[in-house]
């Protein structure tokens, strides 16, 4: 530890009056050290620090001051509750407690598994699964871990002798005590890891221990786990200005270059020389080049490493510590967060820029003070000599490619992004189009605007950078519009995620699961900005660009499938990130890959999205005199009208809402009967007019003044409704409860 750290150490123990003291393990225990150097003689090249073994000689070092007792904690833990709770349990003859990992998995069958699958001594039958803990929490019993010396020196060498135990300290205390520690309760060392259960997203007093890569936990603002442990480290003296910048989901401030060029990477070695080779001729050179590599499995990290001397120190390359799992946008996060550069710029690996792109660029944003410079223009190779050119959204066969500089308008209306693009019937001119209008690759920001905008990348695997344009596009003031082609798309990477060849149930899983995931993350976008939520046809649109998109990447999978087959996996696909957005697209989905359904269809469906997938309650006073009215709604979107049909037998009202629940309150002037009908919306078969599709909603609970009518699921649509009756007094408020969530089958 450096002289700086300590006293940063020493300045966070004096602001809550406590102490620190500091112990030199190596020198004051040396003789025992001399013993783990001949038990493991390459442990300062191994991936454990020495340091892992400290927690072996806490007793040397604190039973000759008269303490008995001690608390270890790994340095990846946040402790979210009084440790005088876990200081407070007796441990009598115990060396120590701990919490077995087996109780960090609900499912005890699959933990013995999982255990048995990932720790090899208990794979070999050394230790039990169930009795396995992790030593990153213990509170010490110093005075018999002193007498277990011995047990403990065995346990080193019994370790030292089979190298396929790769936990070291944690395998040799569970060799030595899983049968006579203490078990702890879980709440003093639980887990904090990215899969988890619906019911474990909520911070409670516990122990929390971070084992996992923390830069998902940087990336994820809505995370509360990340929260939790930002919330913490940004009071520490390691944090400078910047940084909580960068860690609070901004840039910092420091600026190098004119120009930062961010690329991820993920086994792109056939191409990624030609893309830095592409860098390299550029006629600007005031730039940085940041790739931010995925765990590559190739050669790429080699080859960008032998290019690093061209660039003079202006190429870095950092790495993930695991696979992101496709898209590219938590590695753009990661090097966006490492720029310093006046205008952001990103590429894929395995394209190509022109060499006069950044120099196009740079020069038309400095003279128009543009905050993003988009292009409408770009070139594309189906393979190494077919070259097309797309020009305003129109594309054309090119025997090479040609440069040209023209500028427009600056443009800062999202109806040509959006609207214009979901017209069109194409859906290759479509995938190939405004899925592109949509890309990383296409714009140029100004670093300032994203930084005061918090602009990054939604992080799913497909179409995350969708989510960030139209973000961009709500917030930009100055837009300008190059139609000079300065970029080369490669389509024909088989590496690429989007066109990776699957089996057919995969290759449909996946994309249904990609529109899950962009619908959750358009709805999560369209609660924070309010020009979305003011134009609903921006979202609907998107939803169109995606899900065309989807529908085209599983043509020729759904082909080989039965309806069945889908809907099982679209059902599966939308429990996993049950919401409001994704509940309601779920009857939608099951009638767009009706075989029946034409490609029209989808698109008319989609920009008519809130009619078709709405819930239908129907309310009404059965009486012809008096007055009778809707009070109150919960859901500002619900829609509520007095359709004249309706009227003939009463006063009555039609409630369209698709939030899964809603509450609302109505008064009748007169007594009377009141007609209560739970139903889906009128949807009419797209070949025959005069018939309906079912769309059943499944309504699971419904409450009258207080009292529960059902709480269990109901199917109901239109031709097979759910009618309740009751009694209403005059000027008597009438208060209904109501949930649902679409049906979830074909039947």
């Amino acid at each position: 530890m450096t002289d700086g750290n300590r006293d940063k150490f020493i300045q966070i123990a004096k602001r809550y009056g406590q102490q620190l003291k500091f112990y030199n393990v190596e020198e004051l225990c040396a003789d025992r050290f001399a013993q783990i150097s001949e038990y493991f003689p390459d442990i300062y090249a191994d991936r454990h620090s020495i340091a892992t073994f400290y927690r072996f000689f806490i007793q040397h070092l604190l039973l000759p001051q008269g303490i008995e007792k001690a608390i270890y904690l790994d340095s990846d833990t946040i402790v979210n509750l009084d440790i005088a709770e876990l200081w407070q349990i007796e441990l009598y003859d115990k060396p120590f407690g701990a919490i077995s990992e087996f109780y960090q998995i609900k499912d005890k069958d699959a933990s013995i598994k999982n255990q048995k699958k990932h720790i090899t001594i208990c794979g070999e039958g050394v230790v039990n699964p169930e009795d396995y803990f992790n030593s990153g929490v213990m509170l010490l019993n110093l005075k018999v871990l002193r007498d277990e010396e011995p047990n403990i020196l065995a346990g080193m060498k019994f370790v030292s002798e089979h190298p396929q135990f790769r936990l070291l300290d944690q395998d040799i205390l569970n060799y030595c005590f899983s049968t006579t520690y203490l078990k702890l309760p879980l709440k003093f060392n639980r887990f904090v890891v990215r899969a988890r259960r619906e019911d474990e997203w909520t911070i409670e007093k516990k122990l929390y221990h971070f084992v996992t890569n923390m830069t998902s936990f940087i990336m994820d603002s809505r995370d509360p786990y990340s929260q939790l442990f930002m919330d913490y480290f940004l009071k520490t003296p390691w944090v400078d200005a910047d940084t909580a910048a960068v860690l609070t989901g901004g840039l910092s401030s420091r600026k190098c270059h004119a120009v930062s060029v961010v690329i991820p990477m993920y086994n792109a070695a056939e191409f990624i020389g030609e893309c830095l080779d592409s860098l390299l001729a550029q006629t600007f050179q005031d730039y940085e080049v940041i790739i931010v590599d995925d765990c590559s499995t190739d050669n790429s990290v080699a080859i960008v490493e032998s290019y690093a001397p061209k660039f003079d120190g202006r190429l870095k390359l950092t790495r993930t510590e695991e696979n992101s799992g496709g898209g590219g946008h938590v590695p753009r996060n990661i090097g966006m967060m490492l720029t310093r550069g006046e205008y952001i710029y990103f590429m894929d690996a395995d394209d190509m820029i022109l060499d006069t792109a950044l120099e196009i660029f740079y020069k038309a944003a400095i003279l128009y003070n543009a905050e993003v410079v988009y292009t409408s223009s770009w070139y594309f190779l189906r393979a190494p000599n077919d070259i097309y050119l797309i020009r305003d959204r129109v594309s054309r066969k090119m025997s090479a490619i040609h440069t040209e500089f023209t500028i427009d308008d600056p443009n800062k209306n999202l109806n040509r992004l959006l609207l214009e693009g979901s017209s069109t019937d194409s859906l290759t001119r479509l995938d190939v189009v405004s899925g592109n209008d949509l890309a990383a690759w296409t714009k140029f920001v100004h670093r300032d605007f994203i930084v005061r905008n918090k602009i990054f990348f939604a992080n799913i695997r497909t179409s995350g950078d969708a989510i960030r344009t139209i973000n961009m596009y709500c917030h930009a003031r100055r837009f300008l519009r190059i139609a000079t082609p300065l970029y080369v798309h490669r389509l024909y990477n088989t590496n690429s995620i989007v066109r990776k060849v699957r089996a057919p149930q995969e290759q449909c899983r996946f994309w249904f699961s990609s529109f899950v995931d962009f619908t959750e993350a358009l709805y999560e976008l369209e609660k924070e900005n309010a020009v979305l939520a003011e134009n609903p046809d921006y979202c609907l649109a998107a939803l169109s660009i995606h899900l065309m998109r989807c529908l085209d990447r599983t043509e020729e999978a759904r082909k080989e499938l039965s309806n069945e087959e889908l809907y099982k996996i679209l059902h599966e696909e939308f429990a996993k990130k049950f919401s409001y957005s994704s509940a309601m697209l779920l009857p939608f989905l099951f009638s767009v890959i009706n075989e029946k359904a034409s490609n029209d269809f989808y698109v008319k469906v989609v920009n008519k999205f809130e009619r078709y997938l709405t819930a239908r309650l129907d309310i009404q006073l059965m009486s012809t005199t008096g007055d009778f009215e809707i009070l109150s709604v919960s859901d500002k979107k619900t829609k509520i009208w007095k359709p004249a049909w309706f009227q003939k037998n009463g006063i009555g009202y039609q409630i369209h809402s698709y939030v899964g629940e809603l509450d609302f309150t109505a008064k009748a002037t007169v007594a009377g009967k009141i007609m209560l009908r739970l139903l889906g919306v009128d949807v009419r078969d797209p070949t025959d007019k005069t018939k309906r599709i079912p769309y059943w909603i499944d309504y699971s609970k419904l409450a009258v003044n207080g009292e529960t009518i059902f709480d269990e699921l109901t199917p109901a649509w239109h031709d097979k409704f759910y009618r309740y009756d009751f009694e209403a007094k005059a000027n008597e408020e009438i208060k209904i409860h109501v949930e649902w969530q679409p049906h979830r089958s074909d039947t």
